[in-house]
């Protein structure tokens, strides 16, 4: 089962790679082989690298081991990285206290018998007495 689902990971970063745009060919002249090879033989060379690769944990145990730490360590930091990153995109919002927390005398609610101020004074002084 693991085999199958490290496949289609390959299989899907391969499609991902090959759906790159290509760089203009002024650009690939230098780094292009001279030989190009055939649908055939691309496919038999990829099922013989995974069938290589299949075997190669029973060869190599210990190499297969270390793979996995460092594949675990990898994704652990990334995590981690993306974490922190989305913590520093969004910080957390304070919370803010009401305006008149600071006041000691709560604000004056108006009435329809009041008269209409005419200082900022009038509307902050503390209740009628």
């Amino acid at each position: 089962m693991g085999l199958l689902s490290k496949g289609f990971k390959c299989l899907m970063i391969g499609g991902a790679l090959y759906a790159l745009p290509s760089p203009p060919a002024s650009e690939m002249a230098s780094a292009e082989p001279s030989v190009q090879a055939t649908t055939f033989a691309t496919f038999s060379a990829a099922s013989e690298t995974m069938a290589d690769a299949s075997s190669f944990c029973g060869r190599r145990p210990q190499v297969c081991v270390t793979g996995v730490y460092l594949y675990a360590k990898a994704a652990a930091k990334a995590k981690y990285s993306f974490k922190l990153a989305y913590e520093w995109a969004n910080p957390p919002v304070a919370a803010s206290a009401p305006v008149n927390a600071r006041r000691k005398t709560p604000l004056r609610l108006a009435t329809l018998n009041d008269a209409k101020p005419t200082k900022i004074e009038d509307l902050l002084r503390g209740p009628a007495e």
